[in-house]
């Protein structure tokens, strides 16, 4: 479900918007006619569903974004897009508005592709409070980890000073080095 931050009548089920709009593949011209948190959650189960189904969600989040960028869903747009691991994935959030290919979200994602992590360490000093440099300290520093190389772990994992961490999550960085 989701629900208008302003409109607490307009909850909507994506399940019965899909059903509404001739699922599995819903026309775009309906579509587009949506509000952003309708369009939003139209997408959202799409994301999980067979490659023409994820291809248009993930242009219709990218619409969204492009179409109505202040909009609260926007945020969650960006951040289920920032959320997808593949290949398809830069090429959409390069062509985001400036205001959200310069968020948190996306230049984690995009750094999560820097073999070195120095693009890991430049988001998370910049987005420490963000939970998508939280998610990327961690994937960075397991592949460091795994490559064997110690001393990078210890730079990413100290990236992010624990104080700035929230505390369940500085606990178990204090665990851990």
């Amino acid at each position: 479900h989701t629900r208008s931050l302003c409109d607490w009548s307009s909850d909507v089920c994506s399940s019965d918007l899909l059903r509404c709009l001739g699922a599995p593949a819903p026309q775009p011209a309906r579509v587009a006619a949506l509000d952003a948190p309708a369009r939003l959650a139209v997408a959202r189960p799409l994301l999980k569903g067979n490659p023409e189904q994820r291809r248009l969600a993930l242009s219709w989040l990218v619409d969204l974004a492009g179409r109505a960028p202040t909009a609260p869903a926007t945020e969650e747009a960006v951040r289920l897009l920032s959320e997808q691991d593949t290949p398809d994935i830069p090429p959409l959030l390069a062509s985001l508005p400036p205001r959200w290919r310069d968020s948190a979200p996306v230049q984690a994602r995009l750094a999560a592709a820097d073999p070195s992590g120095r693009a890991a360490l430049v988001v998370l000093k910049r987005w420490p409070l963000d939970p998508a440099s939280w998610d990327l300290q961690w994937e960075v520093g397991r592949r460091q980890l795994l490559a064997g190389n110690w001393e990078a772990v210890l730079t990413t994992l100290n990236a992010i000073p624990a104080e700035q961490l929230p505390p369940a999550l500085a606990e178990i960085g204090r665990a851990h080095v």
